[in-house]
């Protein structure tokens, strides 16, 4: 078959896997994994890959599209009982094991797939095939990402001349995303997250109608997304002159970023690089408040896999991208996040994001 420019090799990827994981074939359910192998955008599909065939399965709703985005995969028509239309066709494979992601899949799917496959071919759960193969972006899902990067970096030097007290947070958050939208005509990678004044002490706060007041720490943390691929920034700001303990806690986490971000290279613990940034906050008084991991990979999904954490057991490898971001947050008082993209080269990695990353004062 004539795969798709630029991700053909992706078959010849998930061939060898097929090899090591001992299955015939993988049936492939996870709507990003089909778009990852095949190019295929729509909201529902099958992908089917065994060493010598490839096909992917839609409903009629999607045969035109599959048709025009996968082109040189053959596309099977799925009946609207599409699990014993796809149990039909996979028994005509000549297969005896086939791989299906557990991590997608429900028990009940798995028991009726199983099931209507009636002893003709084994199904064997698998899980992570797919997922640790996007760990490693190519070239152009990195133009695709540092393409977003690009735009969370306008929006940032934007939001500068927009935040002023008396404007709610869920105000920032619609010129952000009105920004993203209308202005550079991209998608929202995850809903965006504005918080301020003590509400910044919460990681993941959702913006309300709390007026931002002169003082206030404000917290941004939003994700664009081009071709699929997404990115995602953090910034915090200060609305008038920084008092000591705002400068003090902004510095620390600032400096524990430079040195995460200084120990990544090619074949480093992830858990390693954790450390860097979580020794120094812990040796400054905040261990304990900062409780999330240091980093996830980014991709088609905003959290694409493993990431950077103490209980990580994932070694960084070139070409992989993952956001880094320590963080501090003081309940009652406040706190800072600090959030930049890289990817992992050789010797070093590459900053993705570049917008201000000091304490700006909003005066």
């Amino acid at each position: 078959m004539t795969e798709r420019p630029g991700i053909g090799h992706r078959l010849d990827s998930l061939r060898d896997e097929l090899v090591h994981a001992e299955i015939d074939a993988l049936l492939v359910s996870d709507v990003l994994n089909v778009r990852w192998l095949t190019g295929f955008t729509g909201s529902l599909a099958y992908a089917y890959v065994s060493g010598t065939e490839a096909w992917i399965g839609v409903d009629s709703r999607y045969t035109v599209q599959a048709s025009g985005e996968c082109p040189g995969w053959r596309v099977e028509r799925l009946a609207s009982s599409s699990a014993e239309n796809l149990a039909e066709l996979l028994k005509g494979q000549g297969i005896r094991r086939l791989g299906a992601e557990a991590d997608q899949l429900t028990y009940a799917a798995f028991c009726s797939m199983r099931d209507r496959l009636d002893g003709a071919v084994e199904l064997v759960p698998t899980n992570g095939i797919i997922g640790r193969l996007r760990m490693i972006k190519d070239d152009a899902e990195l133009n695709a990402i540092r393409a977003a990067c690009r735009a969370v970096d306008t929006v940032a030097t934007h939001l500068m001349g927009f935040l002023r007290p008396g404007i709610s947070e869920r105000d920032v958050m619609i010129e952000l995303e009105s920004t993203l939208r209308s202005g550079l005509g991209l998608e929202i990678a995850f809903p965006s997250i504005v918080v301020s004044g003590p509400r910044t002490a919460l990681p993941h706060g959702q913006p309300t109608d709390r007026l931002l007041q002169p003082g206030d720490f404000v917290t941004m943390d939003y994700g664009a997304k081009k071709d699929g691929y997404c990115s995602d920034i953090t910034r915090t700001i200060v609305l008038g002159a920084a008092d000591s303990e705002q400068t003090r806690v902004h510095s620390v986490v600032l400096e524990a970023q430079r040195r995460a971000i200084a120990g990544i290279r090619n074949g480093v613990a992830a858990s390693a690089v954790d450390a860097l940034a979580r020794e120094h906050i812990a040796a400054n008084g905040y261990g304990d408040y900062f409780g999330h991991g240091l980093g996830h990979s980014l991709g088609l999904h905003v959290h694409d896999g493993g990431g950077m954490a103490p209980s990580s057991n994932l070694t960084l490898q070139t070409g992989m991208v993952l956001t880094v971001e320590p963080g501090i947050y003081v309940p009652g008082w406040g706190g800072v996040r600090i959030e930049d993209d890289i990817v992992v080269t050789a010797d070093g990695c590459e900053a993705l994001t570049s917008a201000n990353r000091e304490l700006v004062e909003i005066i």
